[in-house]
């Protein structure tokens, strides 16, 4: 499940594959559904078979940065009859049949939502961001990457990321996302356009 906490103690939840945001108050009660046009994909052969190649060949990656550290301590618990059963579940498993559509959920310090939908393949958890604002209304979208899904908001604009240098060391950073792009604001712009941050404040992408 997919959840955040909104300022007036509402908690908006996705518990499903559709584009369905559920706001839940403190007293249990539900207070509305926040939804857009897009629905989720079916998981054909196609994309099953896929999902199963890109998950071996991360498999495979793990294995060999395992192998580079262990040294022989792999090869002794790592057998090749090890490593096919792997691969055996792996080729096997099974799959939910749609590719749920939303990936992330953040909410601001005004009530706005900021939605993380899938990317174009369907284990691509960094898709576009959309912003919600505190009526529900769609306000616009955030391409892929720009700025990526904070990890906590604060006041002023104030938005928190974790990013990893080349040793794969976390660090926080705390940046301030321009005017002209904060909270999702009804007036972010010329309609059509991107403004600084990629923000589109207009038409569903």
């Amino acid at each position: 499940m997919i959840w955040d906490v909104l300022p007036d103690g509402t908690i908006a939840h996705v518990d499903s594959t559709a584009y369905e945001i559920t706001l839940v108050g403190s007293d249990g009660r539900t207070r509305g559904v926040m939804q857009r046009p897009l629905s989720p994909e079916r998981v054909i052969a196609r994309i099953r078979t896929a999902l199963i190649m890109h998950e071996r060949e991360e498999m495979e990656e793990e294995l060999k940065k395992q192998s580079e550290r262990m040294g022989d301590q792999f090869a002794a618990l790592f057998t090749d009859e090890v490593l096919d059963e792997l691969r055996a579940e792996l080729e096997n498993q099974e799959f939910y049949p749609e590719v749920p559509v939303l990936r992330g959920l953040r909410a601001t310090w005004d009530g706005s939502l900021w939605v993380q939908r899938r990317g174009k393949d369907p284990w691509d958890a960094k898709g576009p961001i959309d912003v919600l604002g505190p009526d529900g209304e769609y306000r616009g979208t955030f391409a892929p990457g720009e700025p990526g899904m904070p990890l906590a908001f604060g006041p002023d604009g104030q938005v928190a990321f974790v990013e990893h240098d080349k040793m794969d060391v976390a660090t926080i950073v705390v940046k301030r996302l321009p005017v002209e792009v904060r909270w999702g604001s009804r007036h972010t712009g010329t309609p059509g356009r991107r403004n600084k941050g990629g923000f589109e404040p207009c038409g569903p992408r």
